[in-house]
Parts: C-alpha cells; structure tokens; sequence
C-alpha cells in the first residue's frame, strides 16, 4: 500500500468537496457522491458521525473535518471562519438555517447553562441569603447585582444578555 504525500493530497476547495460529497441544506445532511474505503461505504451512504463534543465529522484526506465548517465551505465557496455558531444550539444539527458567523464573545454568549450549575439558571448563583446575577462579556466578569429572589436575578441575567448580546443571547 503506497500512502499519499501531504502534497499529494487536494486542496480542501468547494470544488474538491462537491466532488465527493453532497449537501442538503435542509436538513444539514452530508451523503458520499463516490464508494469509499474499498466499498465498505457507498454512494448515497450518510458521511461522518458524532464526536464526544456532539459535533457532526466526517473524514476523508486522513483528516477530520467538522460538518457545519465543510457546509460553509460547500454553500459559499469560502473557507470558514474562525466562529460558526449553531442557533438552536445542536452542534450536530447543520442545516444551512441553523448557522452563522459569530465572534468569541457572541459564540460563549449562545451557549447553555454549564453542567455545574446549582441554581438551573444561567448566570444566577446563590450567595448566602440571596441570589447574585454575573455575565461574562468579553471575558469581562460584570456584577449585575445581588437579588432577593431567584427569579429577580434571572431577569436580570436576561435583559443583560438581550443588550450585550442581541440575538445570541441565551439564558
């Protein structure tokens, strides 16, 4: 078996791309337009699988390749920017709707609670007897005041983050 040479290898264009997959914007699905690996896969088979992160890849030229940065290669032509953000926060959903250029402070804003979040509530943390309200701004911690109730804070939280963040936000 004679292995390929990096400089062998094609240049990720969406030419390149179009040629061995296919895109539906629909539905965000990615489907072989050629057998692969000595047939075990087909045409018209559903390309790549699901990371550990929840991201869609697929593989081919002995890379890994994230589905929603190859379907903003394959829909523009260009290649993609540094931050694409998921709108319903599915990272495995890539329909062409459901993506979008984002930068740093705009992808960290559109993300869900963290897993250790005692309160169930985005931003909102308990400090002795009462309820404190945080967002993070460009990695700027912002005090946005402590509150009697749980709810209170949550309000708080949410009209920050529909100011700072506009459509991105999410609490």
């Amino acid at each position: 078996m004679v292995s390929r040479d990096i400089a062998d290898r094609p240049r990720l264009t969406q030419e390149y791309l179009k040629s061995i997959l296919s895109y539906d914007p629909e539905t965000g699905v990615f489907r072989w337009r050629v057998d692969r690996y000595k047939s075990r896969i087909r045409a018209g088979d559903r390309a790549g699988c699901v990371d550990a992160f929840g991201y869609r890849l697929i593989r081919f030229d002995y890379k890994n390749h994230k589905e929603h940065r190859l379907a903003w290669l394959y829909m523009t032509g260009e290649q993609p920017p540094a931050f694409m953000d998921h709108k319903n926060h599915n990272r495995a959903d890539n329909a062409w709707a459901n993506l979008r250029i984002a930068n740093g402070t705009q992808n960290r804003a559109n993300t869900r609670k963290p897993k250790n979040n005692t309160s169930g509530i985005k931003g909102v943390r308990r400090v002795k007897n009462r309820w404190s309200a945080l967002i993070v701004c460009n990695r700027q911690h912002i005090h946005l005041g402590t509150f009697a109730t749980k709810e209170e804070a949550a309000q708080a939280y949410a009209e920050a983050a529909r100011k700072l963040f506009g459509e991105f936000a999410h609490s």
